[in-house]
């Protein structure tokens, strides 16, 4: 039996077909790949809240330091010891071996974990505009991690001192603007979730926030201290007011007359602890 070929036009019509069927499958493709890292977030989430629980069951009741020694610049070796890693500012890495930090032994010294994976996706792309190398995730450290001042660096809070867990902030995805670049410029990774009050300083922070609301197609994973992990809207958050800010959904968990970081059982952003 004589085969018949296909004419041209039958095959241009054919090729058109799977190109019409390809881009109706790519984005269904791509949004289920960005729900799997989402969901693996979540799960690192809730690994670094089981971690901390575990640090504080170990250590008198104290949940993990921000940074060891309070806030100051780097000492003599140019490191800094975060809850996480520490990091050498000469050459702006993060050694997750380094068992100073004190949360890594809790994790089998796993770097992954404390990596969101769309994080990675962006470092690995080199889109450096969205988060530069290092954790991904920041620490409600003024409130949980260095309960102080400026001139007297504090220690942790006792898990047995927060009040209303289940509206406390632990961990988030997390990134800082960095003013004077717009929107094209650097959003750099940042271990801490800056709070609407800074306690240490006893003033209102000037910057906004740090939770990374842009990380996940507008919503951010966040980790309260109770342990349960939500993934939460752009749209309950007060975005910092600068072009990055705006422009990568960065800013503050809760409205601009909302505190979701205060331990101390308020949200309201009045009456804090030293207030003048």
């Amino acid at each position: 039996m004589h085969c018949k070929n296909f004419t041209l036009i039958e095959l241009l019509v054919v090729i058109a077909i799977i190109a019409i069927l390809a881009g109706m499958l790519l984005p269904a493709l791509n949004n289920a790949k960005a729900s799997a890292r989402k969901s693996t977030c979540i799960s690192q989430l809730k690994q670094l809240h089981t971690a901390e629980t575990l640090y504080a069951s170990n250590n008198n009741d104290y949940y993990t330091q921000g940074m060891m020694g309070g806030f100051k610049w780097p000492g003599d070796d140019n490191t800094r010891i975060y809850w996480f890693a520490v990091k050498d500012y000469a050459a702006g890495t993060y050694d997750f071996t380094d068992d100073r930090a004190p949360l890594l032994t809790y994790v089998n010294r796993s770097a992954k974990v404390f990596m969101c994976p769309e994080a990675i996706k962006n470092m690995n792309l080199g889109d450096f505009t969205k988060v530069n190398a290092g954790c991904g995730y920041g620490y409600n450290e003024h409130w949980l991690g260095s309960y102080g001042t400026s001139t007297k660096p504090g220690v942790a809070i006792r898990c047995s001192a927060v009040k209303d867990t289940a509206n406390v902030v632990m961990l988030a995805d997390s990134a800082k603007t960095e003013t004077g670049h717009g929107t094209g410029g650097p959003v750099m990774d940042y271990p801490t979730l800056t709070s609407p009050w800074l306690l240490y300083s006893s003033k209102f922070g000037t910057s906004g926030g740090s939770i990374h609301f842009g990380r996940h197609k507008s919503f951010a994973s966040i980790a309260f201290v109770d342990g349960h992990v939500s993934s939460e809207s752009a749209r309950r958050a007060e975005i910092a007011d600068n072009e990055a800010g705006k422009a990568y959904l960065i800013g503050y968990y809760g409205t601009s007359t909302e505190d979701f970081y205060r331990t101390d059982g308020r949200r309201d952003r009045e009456n804090y602890p030293g207030q003048n």
